[in-house]
């Protein structure tokens, strides 16, 4: 159901099974992959200011352990809005 699965996505239905934790795992992944080519790329137009700070929202933004792998990938101070 939709209330298990957001259980399972911010880690409060307790024990995780391992292929979900897997698959959130790879999910986090590519979350941060896509932020930091993002990053990259405002970087290299060189148009504004260096970026300070990532802010996430939303339902998946509840991913366990997403901030710290958003900030391992980015170097970016990373935070639950």
């Amino acid at each position: 159901s939709y209330v298990d699965a957001e259980n399972l996505k911010s880690g409060q239905s307790g024990q995780v099974p391992q292929e979900v934790s897997d698959l959130m795992g790879v999910a986090a992944d590519n979350m941060a992959q896509e932020i930091k080519r993002t990053l990259d790329f405002y970087s290299a137009s060189g148009t504004g200011p260096r970026v300070a700070l990532v802010l996430l929202a939303g339902g998946s933004a509840k991913i366990s352990n997403l901030t710290q792998v958003i900030e391992e990938h980015t170097g970016v101070k990373t935070q639950l809005l």
